[in-house]
């Protein structure tokens, strides 16, 4: 039986998580939904994660302190970061943080599936899109 994958899922915004969670378990992922950046960092310190989608501005600790987190922990999870704040150094910030793909607000799902599983077989798609 295979391994079922796990994704941390990070946005302050209820509906955004909702929808990108509900989309992740619908493609066989287990979901750990976080409502902030506090929460995800703590999550990504406790749990291995294949897969983590993250919001760049939150109130409650950024998606760059998550992202950090993740890295720090050692692990090689595909970590998408999908902002309304797609700005050149937001991007930049994020990159260096270790993110290896910044996707803009409203994210599209079937672009987001696709970037994970390209991230995950191990593609570089490191840009904007």
């Amino acid at each position: 039986m295979a391994t079922e994958r796990r994704a941390l899922v990070v946005d302050d915004d209820d509906s955004v998580r909702n929808v990108i969670s509900d989309y992740l378990a619908g493609r066989g992922f287990e979901v750990v939904p976080a409502r902030d950046g506090l929460e995800g960092a703590a999550f990504a310190r406790r749990l291995s994660f294949d897969l983590v989608a993250v919001d760049l501005m939150m109130p409650r600790g950024g998606g760059l302190d998550v992202i950090r987190a993740v890295r720090a922990s050692g692990s090689r999870a595909a970590v998408i970061v999908i902002t309304g704040y797609a700005t050149a150094q937001n991007v930049k910030s994020a990159l260096e943080a270790g993110a290896d793909k910044v996707m803009s607000k409203p994210v599209e799902l079937g672009e987001l599936g696709a970037a994970a599983e390209e991230l995950m077989a191990g593609g570089d798609s490191d840009r904007e899109s």
